[in-house]
């Protein structure tokens, strides 16, 4: 095509292979084998013959970023996954939300529900975020938006740190705060603004991209931090340094 670069123009085969692969292959793999029916949840983990690992803990990240996947899968007619993604929000809120009587959401569960890791963390309630703004584009509904703004109340009122951004986990699991998580609420407030047009999320994601600017970008090398005390300054030596491509 005339209108695409040099650059893009050269990795279209790429491009190609790629989606005939997840068209192909994995949508349908981690819809069957991939997906457990009785609990109707996500398998964390496949071995090399596809067969699920049993003792594997159940992430609520998984969960939120399966529906992410199905849910573009399915706007995109790559995949018909409509009654996947409502049964797989059903349950990431029935097993991940509040599940052992404190406000928030768990890391991971067991196969049968039974809660393996409680702590709260910034990480998997951005991307719950993500997961709610997927189902509501998925035509879930924007009841489902009252889900997103209980997570952002959790948020607030529990992982705010002072001077700006948030941290980590409750109970904090060092003294070192991670840009990675932030980058997810951006990601996250972003596509719940894209699915319910309200402004207050775009507010909150600006909120982040002022971050962004003021302390995670290192615009004298081009690159993003990933490690900084609660000062949001870089922590020292080789640590501070630091960069990840994926970011």
């Amino acid at each position: 095509s005339p209108n695409l670069s040099p650059i893009a123009e050269r990795l279209k085969p790429a491009a190609e292979r790629l989606r005939a692969w997840a068209v192909g292959q994995a949508l349908p793999l981690w819809a069957g084998a991939g997906y457990d029916r009785t609990h109707r949840r996500f398998e964390e983990r496949l071995t090399l013959a596809g067969v699920p690992i049993a003792d594997a803990p159940q992430r609520l990240i998984v969960q939120a970023r399966q529906i992410y996947s199905y849910g573009l899968a399915s706007r995109r007619g790559w995949y018909d996954g409509r009654g996947l993604i409502d049964e797989a929000y059903a349950s990431m809120v029935r097993d991940f939300h509040r599940p052992d009587g404190r406000d928030g959401w768990v890391f991971s569960v067991a196969h049968d529900g039974t809660v393996m890791d409680s702590p709260r963390d910034l990480y998997s309630h951005a991307v719950v975020l993500v997961g709610v703004a997927s189902y509501v584009n998925a035509g879930g509904g924007k009841d489902a938006l009252a889900v997103a703004d209980e997570t952002l109340a959790f948020i607030d009122g529990n992982l705010q740190a002072p001077g700006g951004g948030y941290f980590d986990a409750l109970p904090r699991p060092d003294a070192i705060r991670r840009q990675n998580p932030h980058m997810h609420m951006l990601e996250g407030l972003l596509s719940l603004w894209g699915s319910s047009g309200e402004r207050r999320y775009l507010a909150r994601a600006e909120k982040i991209f002022e971050l962004f600017a003021a302390h995670f970008f290192q615009p004298d090398h081009g690159v993003l931090g990933e490690y900084y005390d609660d000062r949001l300054v870089r922590v020292a030596g080789v640590t501070g340094d630091i960069v990840e491509p994926g970011h």
